[in-house]
């Protein structure tokens, strides 16, 4: 597999551009008198047509839009081995070509940031860079941008958590809702008369709303509607707190509430896997101490961006936790994802107290 992706990648990011391969940022890594600038064209890497490399990887990986899957592949398909250079013939804007070299290295590389996080456009036009605002910072930005003609709000890359406060300002005057959702949960084959089952929840945010486990609502009695469909792993957390406990990126760091102490005796009493990945500290910790089923396994996920030092802490999830999870009856699995092979780990490690 490595030798299909390499382990090493490039300090640019290029992304799929109207049928193109763009350069669209420099990061941090890349040397400032490298040749290379945003918006050339990458035509090939390494004496392979970029679109012929995309092509010859594609089926070895999935995404959940084809877009999605364009991205993920053509970084892959950048990527070499260690201490290898990579020649990329580029198209500049002048419509040359030119041989641009650039050493590959470990990621991930952070972007270089450049300009303000909101400015105004020409046109009277507002612009937000959603990579960089934080949630402390979205009244700040409203009042600089209030007489703008509109507002864009740049959602390429991987958001700060802005998002509820912005929807609370965006929404029109008393309005009772600043998201709807109504997502599919579960798609199964239900093993009676074998018809395919579908089980879809609505939950209706208010412009104050934080977002909930849209899951379990506030019913724990739906793990067994999960259990009977076949659901074998169900994450209590993702990033941020919800009516369960709270994420990883969450400051206060509030443990397992009672209804997520509800909520693990149910999984328990199903056989449902605990999955604890990008959970806050004290919430992995207390539903470690509160899944009692021997069979359970809390399984503590990761980013490929870790792997390398997977045995001495994981992803928002420092040591402690990970043998507090394995203690007693309770197993735990650090489970991985491709992206980045390990130095001196297997791809499963098993932590025993």
């Amino acid at each position: 597999m490595w030798d299909l992706i390499g382990p090493r990648q490039l300090p640019i990011e290029v992304r799929a551009v109207e049928g193109r391969y763009l350069v669209t940022a420099k990061l941090r890594g890349l040397p400032p008198d490298t040749p290379i600038a945003v918006g050339d064209e990458v035509l090939s890497v390494d004496g392979e047509a970029l679109a012929d490399a995309v092509h010859r990887r594609w089926k070895f990986f999935t995404g959940s839009t084809e877009a999605g899957r364009t991205t993920r592949v053509l970084e892959l398909a950048m990527r070499g081995a260690r201490d290898s250079t990579a020649v990329l013939q580029v198209r500049g804007a002048d419509g040359q070509t030119r041989r641009v070299e650039i050493a590959r290295a470990r990621g991930p590389f952070p972007a270089v940031t450049e300009g303000e996080t909101w400015h105004v456009l020409a046109g009277n036009i507002g612009y937000v860079d959603l990579t960089r605002l934080t949630t402390d910072q979205v009244d700040a930005m409203f009042d600089a941008l209030m007489g703008t003609q509109a507002i864009v709000f740049d959602m390429r890359g991987y958001p700060q958590g802005a998002g509820w406060p912005i929807a609370s300002r965006l929404d029109r005057k008393g309005g009772s809702a600043a998201a709807i959702y109504c997502h599919l949960q579960v798609t199964a084959f239900v093993p009676s008369d074998w018809a395919q089952t579908e089980l879809c929840f609505e939950q209706v945010l208010a412009p104050t709303d934080k977002p909930k486990y849209l899951m379990l609502g506030s019913d724990a009695a739906r793990v067994e509607i999960f259990a009977g469909l076949g659901v074998r792993v169900i994450q209590l957390t993702y990033n941020a707190a919800n009516q369960l406990g709270d994420g990883s990126v969450v400051a206060e760091n509030r443990g397992l509430s009672p209804f997520g102490h509800e909520v693990v005796d149910r999984l328990n009493a199903n056989r449902i896997m605990v999955d604890l990945s990008h959970s806050g500290e004290h919430t992995c910790l207390d539903a470690a101490r509160a899944s009692r089923q021997p069979s359970q396994s809390i399984t503590l996920g990761a980013g490929p961006w870790w792997i390398s030092r997977a045995i001495r802490r994981m992803r928002n999830c420092a040591w402690s936790r990970q043998r507090a999870a394995s203690s007693g009856s309770t197993s735990c699995r650090l489970s991985t994802r491709l992206g980045m092979p390990p130095r001196k780990t297997s791809w499963h490690t098993s932590i025993t107290p």
